[in-house]
């Protein structure tokens, strides 16, 4: 049988979409402000506005921002990036906004997940993360720019038992614990789609708590499933090839 050299290409590019976070859809005390910062400052593509809320394109991700009713909620999420381009991410991240620093420090070493990270702040408050996964086979050639962003990697979920919702969500969804885990933190799913499981009151930053704000994320998987938490605002999507 003959090969559709095309076919075979448009549908590993179909496949490469999928990888990872689909969608994260977060509210924000600061819509106008939110806007401004991902399409200006970072230059990352507005995909979408409507009244009270906003889409932008970050890679294969569509992160929406909803005006919140009340309240300045605040969230974790990191965005992949290609593994050799932390330097220059972080060169290119430095002039636009700032980094965040702790202890004289800027990049971050995870020797456990073979990573490295750089952190910042958006208008909302929000701890956002450029994260390069050395085990990915992903490096690129030439400099950093917005385009290198290639999808959302994680989101936070506040809880107050963190192994009872990694248990729960791995009855729900079928994504298992990735590396090491505390009773304060574990991390479920893989390097592309991680659900970082954070006790309420353990900070995201020193000037960043953590609190089960409502969010929904929509994660690349084989099949269809969702799990809504019990007793928190947010919800999680598999979305299977359709």
């Amino acid at each position: 049988m003959e090969i559709d050299h095309q076919t075979t290409v448009e549908a590993a590019a179909q496949n490469e979409k999928r990888v990872g976070i689909l969608e994260l859809r977060l509210e924000t005390g600061v819509l106008r402000e939110q806007r401004d910062f991902y399409t200006q400052t970072l230059e990352l593509p507005l995909a979408e506005e409507s009244a009270g809320q906003l889409t932008i394109r970050a890679g294969a991700t569509r992160l929406v921002f909803a005006q919140a009713a009340q309240g300045k909620p605040t969230y974790h999420f990191a965005f992949d990036i290609p593994e050799n381009k932390l330097p220059q991410a972080k060169e290119w991240l430095a002039r636009r906004t700032p980094l965040l620093r702790r202890d004289g420090q800027e990049v971050f070493h995870f020797a456990d997940w073979n990573a490295d990270g750089v952190y910042f702040h958006d208008p909302a408050g929000n701890v956002v993360e450029l994260i390069a996964r050395h085990d990915l086979a992903n490096a690129a050639p030439g400099p950093f720019a917005a385009g290198e962003i290639l999808h959302a990697s994680e989101i936070g979920l506040v809880v107050d038992d963190v192994a009872a919702q990694v248990e729960a969500l791995a009855g729900a969804l079928g994504l298992a614990l990735y590396r090491s885990a505390t009773a304060e933190f574990a991390a479920v799913g893989d390097e592309h789609r991680l659900l970082i499981v954070n006790h309420r009151g353990r900070p995201w930053w020193h000037d960043t708590p953590s609190w089960p704000y409502p969010l929904l994320a929509s994660l690349s998987g084989r099949e269809d499933r969702e799990y809504r938490a019990q007793g928190y605002p947010f919800t999680v999507l598999l979305r299977g090839p359709h």
